[in-house]
Parts: C-alpha cells; structure tokens; sequence
C-alpha cells in the first residue's frame, strides 16, 4: 500500500517507502517549434517569451499573453492579461499593466485546499511590515463540523495601524472560494472589521470571518 521512490543524493542511491508521490516540476512554453526567434523575438531560459509590463514583446506590434510569457501559470492569470492588451490593440489610454496589476489569490487543490493571497508572516517580517496575526482551527467553524471537513487552519495577517488586511493563508475545506473574498478586501482596501462585523448566511465556511478576526 504505497510506493518505492529510487533517487540520487550526492550521488548516492538512495530509496524511501512512501504513502505518496507529488511530481511538480513545472510547465515550459511550448515555443521550441515556432522559430519565433525569427521575427526577432526574444525567448528567456525556459522558452518563455520575454515581455515587458505592456505584455509587448521585444517586437513592438507582437504581445504574448497566458503561459506562453512566463510567470503565474494560472487560467485567471492569462484571462487578466487580456485587460492588458486590449486597450493597446484599440489604441486606448490604459494605466493597467504587469506593476499595477491587482492582488490575486492563489490555490493549490490538496485535501483540504492550501490557498493564499497577499503577504505571509514571513514575507511581511522580510518587507518590515507591522502586522497582527488572528488564527484559528478549521474545527472551529460549524460548516466544517457539519460535513465532517475539519482539517487545517485559517490565518490572516492585519496591519494594527490602518485596519488593513495585508494577506491570508487557509488550509481548510473551500479555502479556494473564501480566499476570494479576502483578495478583494485587499484590492478594494475594505478594513477588516467590516469583514469582521458581516452578517453571513449559516452554516458556511465564510461565517468563519466573524470569530476569525474577532481575534484581532
């Protein structure tokens, strides 16, 4: 009931029994047969096209937008570049680009789901930020106690001086939608007490807002 997993360690072979195996070595571009090089465009290490913050290639009138350019390899990702180009195709005045873009969640679809957005407590402590921490077990929200989901844990991070929220980080059941709602409070730059103080339907793992930063 498991695995043999056979590697190399300072070259030394080695094998270990495990349960299971997560192979996450990333995507690469699939430009290697365009000969886009040819018009002159100029590809980084793994094949990526190199853009600048327009999303435009190193050929003026060429822009690359999805997986192809690098970067955050997410559908919505490549969905938001679109916000990007297309005012440059129709010739509009557009102050949105690769710097000014928004604050955007991300999740990993483990069991339960790792999701997060914003600042973490080591980012924010690398960054110098002041920051409060409210914490609390996934047992605790009655929608997990419901549908027997109790793993894990929910986390945001609060700038104390400003009520804004710097970033959250939940391993919980649903944790991919309620970090949603924390992005927007981020980009819209809603306080916390307002998530805080909602009044939520029940039971939900979004209700869990209210004992959550009632910690803070």
């Amino acid at each position: 009931n498991g695995v043999r997993l056979t590697f190399e360690q300072n070259g030394e072979e080695k094998s270990a029994e495990l349960n299971e195996i997560l192979v996450a070595t990333g995507r690469i571009p699939n430009t290697n047969k365009l000969d886009i090089e040819k018009a002159g465009v100029a590809l980084g290490a793994r094949g990526e096209i190199k853009v600048n913050k327009h999303l435009q290639s190193s050929v003026e009138h060429i822009w690359a937008v999805g997986d192809v350019k690098g970067g955050p390899q997410f559908t919505y990702i490549s969905l938001d570049d679109y916000r990007i180009v297309l005012p440059q195709l129709l010739g509009e005045e557009s102050n949105y680009n690769l710097e000014t873009r928004r604050v955007y969640p991300t999740a990993t679809f483990v069991d339960p789901t790792f999701a997060r957005v914003g600042f973490n407590e080591k980012e924010a402590t690398e960054a110098g930020k002041n920051y409060k921490v409210a914490k609390m077990p996934v047992a605790a929200v009655p929608k997990a106690q419901v549908l027997r989901e109790t793993s894990g844990f929910l986390k945001i991070l609060v700038d104390p001086e400003t009520d804004l929220i710097l970033g959250a980080s939940f391993f919980s059941y649903e944790a991919h939608e309620m970090i949603n709602l924390i992005a927007l409070a981020i980009n819209e730059n809603i306080s916390y007490k307002s998530l805080r103080d909602g009044i939520y339907t029940h039971p939900t793992m979004s209700e869990s807002m209210n004992d959550l930063l009632e910690m803070i």
